[in-house]
């Protein structure tokens, strides 16, 4: 997708240090993780989140995660809320 912009996490630190911001949450945007396959949405949300996790986990206290569910596949997402909050640790989602 030609319209995903650049973006590092030492990029970020460095701006959020200049605007004086403590902490970012990282979060997916539109269109999601979810292009009408819930089999393939399923393991996209964990791809996405997944990493997410590791940049907080890398820098306590300046990233939070909002976890992305692979909507409208309900049971889908009530999965990967589950993963998100026991396993994963997530601030919240994206809904």
């Amino acid at each position: 997708m030609p319209a995903i912009p650049a973006w590092n996490p030492a990029a970020a630190l460095a701006l959020m240090d200049q605007l004086g911001s403590e902490t970012a949450m990282l979060s997916s945007s539109s269109p999601g993780v979810h292009f009408g396959d819930d089999h393939a949405a399923r393991p996209l949300a964990q791809r996405v989140n997944e990493p997410g996790r590791e940049l907080v986990q890398a820098h306590p206290g300046r990233f939070g995660l909002l976890a992305s569910l692979p909507l409208p596949d309900l049971d889908g997402a009530l999965a990967e809320l589950r993963y998100a909050f026991d396993v994963l640790k997530a601030d919240g989602v994206v809904l």
